[in-house]
């Protein structure tokens, strides 16, 4: 078969026939600038690595895959806002692989949801005064950010939002927030100390999960509830105080806390009570938690006990011996 492209003579007329291009097409050169908002734009430099936003309004939302920078997300190693910016879209540099800064200014109010999860190298990050809404997954598996200060302004921190951040090693959450989202912290091995400040009401589940560095956990009095497995796993942990303000204790809060020796709770709480160390409900009918770093090689257990909750008991290690009436008829339970 011969193929002949180009211009041709028919009948003493030039006839212009489509080119190699034309047929095949050729490929698209990356975009380097457009638009990101009703009135934002952006701009890529790839000497530099930066990506830069500007204008005024809130940056526009996105998925995984249909951001304007998409073809660059390899290349961009620094992101820089400017002011005026209102807000950072959801997914807007997520998993961006090579990105290790980004500078935030005052002025946004908003981190949507996955906005930077999975950037694996970036180390740097401001989170402004400003700020007031950190979304769902917003920095889940920064694994290389050591420090975080939530802002005054933020009211509730997204789930997962932090997730997984395991070089996290300074965590201040500022008297402003109220809600601490379900999983908002899980797995962030380098914490070592926790201070949860008076104005936070709700712990989410699972919002510290698996924070086997913690050694030291305050929470202030303010907090109603702590959710199902809350501190599940913290394994280095050795003392917890529930304050009066703790209305409701999820399930498992602190199941798998190996090293958790004593559980105390505030003499006016309503709900809760504890005795040398052990978890009950007020009444003391319902045995919540024995702590498994308790060094006892006996416990009896209290007279008017009727339940030992299932899933959180820690009364499992074999070598020991427990003498009480009732312990066969929970052992089921508890090994």
């Amino acid at each position: 078969m011969i193929m002949v492209f180009g211009a041709v003579a028919v009948g003493g007329e030039g006839i212009e026939l489509p080119s190699i291009s034309d047929i095949f097409g050729t490929k698209a050169t990356a975009a380097t600038s457009g638009t990101c908002g009703d009135n934002l734009t952006w701009s890529f430099d790839e000497s530099t690595g930066t990506l830069e936003i500007s204008g005024t309004g809130d940056m526009a939302n996105y998925s995984y895959n249909n951001r304007p920078w998409e073809d660059s997300e390899d290349r961009i190693t620094t992101v820089t806002i400017g002011n005026g910016v209102t807000s950072i879209g959801d997914y807007a540099f997520y998993s961006f692989d090579k990105l290790a800064k980004a500078s935030i200014p005052y002025g946004v109010t908003k981190i949507g949801n996955y906005a930077f999860e999975n950037c694996g190298k970036l180390s740097e990050i401001n989170l402004p005064s400003s700020l007031t809404v950190i979304g769902s997954y917003a920095f889940r598996c920064c694994s290389n950010i050591q420090s975080i200060i939530i802002p005054d302004g933020v009211v509730s921190i997204g789930r997962s939002a932090f997730s997984s951040c395991a070089s996290l090693t300074s965590l201040t959450i500022s008297n402003g927030v109220t809600n601490i989202g379900d999983s908002a912290f899980s797995s962030c091995t380098g914490l070592t100390s926790l201070t949860i400040p008076n104005s936070v009401t709700s712990i989410g589940s699972s919002a510290f999960e698996s924070c086997t560095g913690l050694t030291s956990i305050t929470i202030s009095n303010g907090v109603t509830s702590i959710g199902d497995r809350a501190f599940y796993g913290c394994s280095n942990i050795t003392n917890i105080t529930i304050p009066d303000s703790v209305t409701e204790l999820g399930s498992g809060a602190f199941v798998y806390c190996d090293n958790l020796a004593t559980i105390d709770v505030v003499s006016s709480n309503v709900n809760y009570s504890s005795a040398d160390g052990v978890l009950f409900d007020k009444d003391q009918t319902r045995l919540i938690q024995y702590p498994v770093g308790k060094k006892s090689t006996a416990y009896s257990v209290p007279n008017g006990v009727a339940s030992i909750e299932y899933g959180i008991c820690g009364l499992y290690n074999a070598d020991k011996h427990y003498n009480s009436r009732q312990c066969n008829k929970y052992r089921w339970l508890c090994f």
